[in-house]
């Protein structure tokens, strides 16, 4: 094979992309904005969610078949309405209070039924002070119940709770982040490899420039080789730029300790080297099953209807980070996809394993070889390219 023809097709396709609006818009534009601008537009949302349910003056319908004292008080104190409702529950379905309390029971010791419709997402916020008024009157009666029996207070906390996550910021980027970052990056690497390889097979058809390609002094393999090195350059950038934009959006999060930011992700060489030797082999395997299964279609809308179903494909084992219980071992480093998704969290965690790690990328570096080769032998095969 020839490197410098691999090169001079690399380089043509790659103007060719490059010279299209749209692909600079969908493959550089929009990796840089998409991350920060939906993290900070969620985090906006959320905090702002939060802070108008710390002082929105939500309605509670109460009903007290069993008097419970200084129940309406406590509600009241912590900035809720309160209402007197027949039926809490069928008041809170109809949306006429927000919370809903009913006392019933024995008055020595009345049973407290607390509704509320935790699918409204700033109610469900919200809740939290309707908790802590409840917690108020239990803790009143219960000093009422100590004063009786001439007990000390003290014993309803007979010792002090506190509770420390000992888990630094980049293990957090791992437990929390890095099920959802595999995830998304299975997403942004087929998806960017997949534009490339529809346009440089599919699309040179319909622009009827394959066959001036074909008829040049290139071989079929250098030729399969620099379109291959084309979906992967697109594939690996798209996902280089999402990944940076992704990491600087969530440091920019502030945690619950003196602002100090909630997640970190690891800036150390070995581990970005680590990040990169995981992600190529991936972005390899993705341009090369995309050029395959784009090769024997005649538009781009047809390689399109074959390429959709493959991203449901890698979505679907990407997603094994989301199953509980289910842990990064020799088994899940050899099955393409999910083991790219489960390393990954690891790596970002800072708790990879070098037997898993290197398992993972033998294992992809392996699967992406056999899916090279199967689109070099279909782009050799004169009946899969102009396929009748």
């Amino acid at each position: 094979m020839n490197l410098n023809h691999v090169r001079v097709v690399l380089r043509k396709e790659l103007l060719d992309l490059l010279r299209d609006r749209r692909t600079l818009i969908s493959l550089v534009l929009a990796p840089m904005l998409v991350g920060p601008v939906i993290t900070w537009g969620m985090n906006y949302y959320v905090r702002r969610t939060q802070q108008q349910a710390s002082v929105q003056r939500f309605r509670v319908g109460l009903n007290q078949a069993v008097p419970l004292a200084g129940l309406e008080d406590a509600l009241s104190a912590a900035g809720l309405e309160v209402t007197s409702v027949a039926d809490p529950r069928d008041a809170v379905e109809k949306k006429e209070v927000t919370f809903g309390i009913d006392v019933t029971g024995d008055p020595a010791k009345p049973r407290v039924r607390f509704y509320s419709d935790n699918s409204d997402m700033t109610a469900s916020m919200g809740r939290n002070r309707v908790d802590q008024a409840l917690e108020s009157v239990s803790r009143a009666r219960t000093r009422e119940q100590l004063a009786k029996y001439k007990l000390p207070e003290s014993v309803l906390d007979p010792f002090v709770r506190e509770r420390v996550n000992v888990a630094k910021p980049r293990q957090m980027t791992g437990a929390v982040l890095g099920r959802m970052i595999g995830f998304l990056l299975l997403i942004f690497l087929f998806n960017g490899a997949m534009y490339a390889a529809v346009d440089t097979t599919a699309g040179e058809k319909e622009r009827r420039t394959i066959e001036v390609l074909l008829s040049s002094a290139v071989g079929r393999t250098e030729i399969v080789t620099a379109k291959i090195a084309t979906a992967l350059t697109t594939s690996f950038g798209t996902t280089a730029l999402t990944m940076v934009s992704y990491a600087f959006a969530m440091t920019q999060i502030p945690g619950d300790q003196g602002g100090t930011p909630m997640f970190a992700f690891p800036t150390d060489a070995l581990t970005i080297a680590m990040l990169v030797a995981l992600i190529i082999p991936v972005a390899i395997l993705a341009a090369s099953i995309a050029v395959a299964a784009a090769i024997p279609a005649k538009s781009t809308r047809e390689a399109m209807s074959y390429l959709t179903p493959g991203m449901f494909l890698v979505m679907f084992m990407g997603a094994v980070t989301f199953i509980p219980g289910i842990d990064n071992n020799i088994l899940i480093s050899l099955i393409p996809f999910s083991n790219f998704a489960q390393t990954l969290r690891e790596v970002l965690s800072g708790e990879a394993s070098w037997a898993r790690y290197g398992t993972t990328v033998g294992a992809n570096l392996v699967y992406s070889g056999i899916a090279a080769a199967f689109a070099v032998r279909s782009f050799s095969n004169e009946k899969v390219l102009f396929r009748t």
